[in-house]
């Protein structure tokens, strides 16, 4: 049976910066029952009327988590946009943060909306925390 996970706090830091800015995450979650040998992949995801961009910012080490609350730790050192036309980035974005298990089997997903504002020749990033 697939575990069923709660999400307590979601922490995103910096926020309201240039979308290449590094990004740290923190998510405090409970499990109704143990999760084993699995990990996060975070991913940034353009979604276009006619094309859909994700962007692998990377993954977290395996590791087990128990019964209970358990924190995910994720940081990387920059969001890379270069490949993106700069039309693309003008745009709402998504922030997911999936909890894959050994098998492959997504155990949850976690959107964060991400609303994009050009000013002058940086793109601002707006995260919306979906539990506030």
């Amino acid at each position: 049976m697939t575990p069923t996970l709660s999400v307590i706090d979601l922490q995103v830091v910096p926020n309201d910066c240039p979308l290449s800015d590094p990004l740290t995450l923190e998510v405090s979650f409970e499990a109704d029952q143990p999760v084993k040998e699995a990990h996060w992949e975070v991913q940034y995801m353009v979604d276009m009327t006619a094309q859909r961009h994700v962007l692998q910012l990377g993954s977290t080490e395996v590791q087990d988590y128990p019964v209970g609350k358990s924190t995910m730790h994720f940081s990387a050192s920059a969001i890379d946009i270069s490949g993106l036309k700069r039309s693309w980035l003008n745009n709402v974005g998504l922030l997911l943060m999936i909890l894959i298990d050994k098998a492959g089997e997504q155990i949850i997903q976690i959107s964060m909306v991400t609303q994009i504002e050009q000013q002058g020749d940086k793109f601002i990033r707006h995260m919306l925390n979906p539990l506030e």
